[in-house]
Order: C-alpha cells, then structure tokens, then sequence
C-alpha cells in the first residue's frame, strides 16, 4: 500500500515531545492535563501562549489507497492555575485508537520517529507485518525509496542511515528489524550492492524464543515434534507463557501411560482455545478439602451469575463431586455446565483457583 503522511508545517523537537506523550496517556485512558514543566514547554516570542497555539495549529497530510485528506490533531487548549488542557479531534482520537481508517497510518509509531526515512521505510516495507519477513532491496533502490541521495561510501551510509533506522524501529515500534550486506563477490572488500532485511514483530520474537524453551522441556518425551511445535506455539496466542510452562511440567509429572504426552497436551490446550470463545466473569480462591461443601457453595455463586434455567445442573451432580475427589495436586481442571465452563487449577496443600467462564 502507498502511503504518505506529512506534518504541516513540520514538527520541531519541543512539539513531537507533546504530541507523543499525548498519544501515551490517550492510549492509557489518561487525562490530558498537564503543568507547564511536564511539558517542557519553550517560549516563543516570550510568550508559552504564543507557541501552544503556533503548535495546535499544524496539520497532518495524507494520502493512501483512494483516500487523502488533511485534518488537524488538536481542536483547543486551555491554560487555567498553571495547568494546560488539550481538546483533540475527533477523527484524531480515533485514528489513535485505531477506530477509523486512518488507523492505517500507524501515528503512534510514525510520530515517534525522528528521521524521515525511518517513516519511508516503515510504510513501504515494515507496516502489516503479521509475524516475520525477509526482504532483500538494491542498495541504489533503498537509497532512492529512502529519499536520500548523498553517502556514496557505504561506510557513511551504515552509521548514518541503517544503524539510526534498525535503532528507531526497535525502540518505537512493535518491530524488531535486523540486516545482512549482500556483497558483489566473496572478497572482504567488494562493493554492496544489496540489504538484505528481517522484520519481525516483537511478539513474534518473543513466541519463538519461549515455544524453544518448552520444547526443550518436551524434547525427550515426546515423538511427533513439528505437531508438538506448532501447537505450542500457537496456543501462546491465548494461553500465558508461565501457565503453560506449569502445566506442561505437571503432564510430565503425571503422565497417564496410557495416553501419549501429546495427546495429554493437545487436550489441554483444546480446552483453553475454547475458553477464548468465552467471557471470564468471576475468579476466586476457595478451598476444595470439603468436595460436597465446596459444591453447595459454588452452586450458590452460581446462582448470582446466570439463570439457573440454562444450567444442566451438571455443577450439582456426583459427576464433578468424582472430579474433586479424584483431582490430583496441581492438575488443571476443566467443567461444562451449558454455556459455563469452570476451570479449576487443583490444589489439596492451599486453595485451589477457580475461573468462571460464559459463553460470549
């Protein structure tokens, strides 16, 4: 996708400073309310008014796909007891929060950066990544896309450009970027003549480095590895990294001879990829010593969540009584009860912790 997006008039450092903790503490759901040492605010002409109104009124320019437009980030300020408030706008605000579809312009990131063609190349090559990607670009051809003409020697070219680049988009942006320099021959000294780029996103990265760690758990358990690979790997999606761990460790503990590790661990997994098909509504710590006791008092909370009518009444029966009695220490434990689903991390030395789950 061809995209552009220009400040108008540019930035300088001062007003990129406020624009982005702006987007910060919007993004944290903050109030934009600040004193004028929080923001450093210069003055112009000897005057802070007079720069804070030269600031809200810069715009922003783009265009991409059939789309193009200006509109202007700031709508009003107000100075009251040494405090400054910010208005923004609407399709700002929005943009920011990815509800409309400027949200295909990344500001959050783009505003961060301070060298242009750090933006040029983000857009043309970084932007909708989902996991990884290499890329291998002519050194004539990344100048050109960068916008850059200077830095004939290539040495110039690195320190200036590439370091300043894989630096920006490491710190200031969900992207991790790495390169290699594709020579003309062998040799030491012949000429670049190509970059070669990795991007991946950070999560990515970090997926990768903890599905090595659990199968470095699993390798000697287990026999079908790329299946074991992919799932754990996927399941990072919407398990957490430490409860996987945990669990796995506790499968190898208890391992059924009967079934195989993986069979145990896909079925773990599966029950977990059905609970984000579902809305958690309570979490609680409770005691399970007392199987029959524990039963009447989780049917009661029950009752103050969801209409007993929809329930199978599976919660009540010698069925999940068996299930308590039979738990083992640490075992993770799943029940369905109509569209509720109780999961349920075993304990007979402490509290066992319980997890209520409906159906979205």
């Amino acid at each position: 996708m061809n995209i552009n997006f220009e400040i108008i008039p540019k930035y300088i450092k001062s007003e990129y400073f406020i624009i982005n903790l702006i987007i910060d503490d919007l993004l944290k759901n903050k109030n934009l309310l600040y004193t004028f040492d929080e923001l450093n605010i210069p003055e112009l002409k000897g005057s802070h008014f007079l720069f804070l109104e030269r600031f809200i009124k810069k715009g922003f320019s783009y265009s991409f796909k059939e789309e193009a437009g200006v509109f202007m980030p700031i709508e009003s300020f107000s100075l009251k007891d040494n405090h400054i408030e910010f208005n923004l706008t609407k399709i700002f605000k929005e943009a920011i929060l990815e509800q409309n579809s400027l949200r295909v312009l990344d500001l959050k990131y783009i505003l961060k950066f301070e060298e242009s063609f750090s933006k040029y190349f983000y857009y043309n090559f970084v932007i909708n990544t989902e996991n990884e990607k290499n890329i291998v670009i002519p050194l004539e051809e990344l100048k050109k896309i960068l916008g850059l003409k200077e830095y004939e020697r290539f040495y110039d070219f690195e320190l200036n450009i590439l370091k300043k680049l894989k630096k920006e988009i490491d710190l200031k942006t969900n992207y991790l970027l790495e390169y290699n320099k594709i020579k003309s021959g062998e040799f030491k000294n012949n000429k670049v003549i190509a970059i070669e780029f990795f991007i991946n996103t950070k999560r990515s990265k970090a997926k990768l480095e903890e599905t090595n760690e659990l199968m470095s758990i699993l390798a000697t358990h287990i026999k079908d590895f790329k299946m074991c690979y992919d799932l754990l790997y996927n399941s990072l999606n919407y398990i957490d990294f430490k409860e996987l761990k945990s669990s796995i460790q506790y499968i190898l503990k208890n391992h059924n001879k009967e079934s195989s590790i993986e069979d145990e661990l896909k079925i773990f997994i599966e029950n977990k990829s059905k609970l984000s098909q579902y809305e958690k509504i309570d979490s609680f710590y409770a005691s399970c010593l007392n199987p029959l006791k524990f039963q009447n008092f989780l049917y009661k909370k029950l009752t103050q969540m969801v209409n007993l009518e929809v329930l199978n009444t599976n919660v009540s029966s010698t069925k999940f009584l068996k299930v308590l009695y039979f738990a083992k220490e640490g075992e993770q434990l799943f029940f369905e009860d109509g569209p509720i689903t109780i999961a349920i991390k075993y304990s007979k030395k402490a509290e066992s912790f319980f997890e209520i789950y409906k159906k979205i």
